[in-house]
């Protein structure tokens, strides 16, 4: 899907992870549901937010993206990171890469050909260049879990950034057998 902003992000190295910032304005949205609960997939002017909804209420929210603001990591996208929310776990990896341009324009239409196919998926390409484009992929893995990933990718310094994201709630105390 072709997006209808200009893209913002500049290069990897100025992605950030934000847990808990409230729900951004989104260029496109995909809701991926199970039963009572979902989960938003947003691709932002400035990369992705996925919002994890529970009977119609935000638990969770993790934003990448570029910048700095309250709540934001100031040293950069981390390559693991394991935080404890309320009554759940967030383990975030990621990871960077380079291509040559050839590679990226084949990476990045095959990304393009896998997302718009999915629909558990969101993709998009920003305006002023075909290879600027952002994707999440969403599952929920079992009634306590959900899992995504995501693709950025920066044409003008051919990187791509893959994050892997797992979200386990843990059992409520009623529901813990001594």
């Amino acid at each position: 899907m072709r997006l209808p902003a200009v893209f913002q992000d500049v290069s990897a190295a100025a992605l950030r992870l934000c847990l808990d910032l409230p729900t951004q304005e989104a260029l496109v949205t995909r809701t991926v549901a199970d039963g009572e609960r979902s989960m938003d997939l947003r691709i932002l002017g400035a990369s992705h937010q996925v919002l994890m909804i529970e009977r119609g209420r935000v638990l969770y929210s993790e934003t990448v993206a570029c910048g700095t603001g309250a709540g934001v990591q100031d040293d950069g996208l981390p390559r693991r990171r394991v935080t404890d929310l309320p009554g759940a776990c967030h383990r975030f990896r990621s990871a960077t890469s380079r291509l040559r341009p050839d590679a990226l324009r084949r990476h990045v239409g095959e990304l393009l050909a896998l997302l718009s196919a999915d629909p558990a998926a969101v993709c998009g390409v920003f305006p002023g260049d075909p290879l600027a484009m952002t994707g999440v992929q969403a599952r929920f893995r079992s009634p306590r879990a959900a899992t995504w990933r995501t693709w950025h990718s920066y044409p003008q310094t051919g990187e791509v950034v893959v994050t892997c994201t797992r979200v386990e709630r843990r059992p409520a105390p009623a529901d813990v057998v001594p």
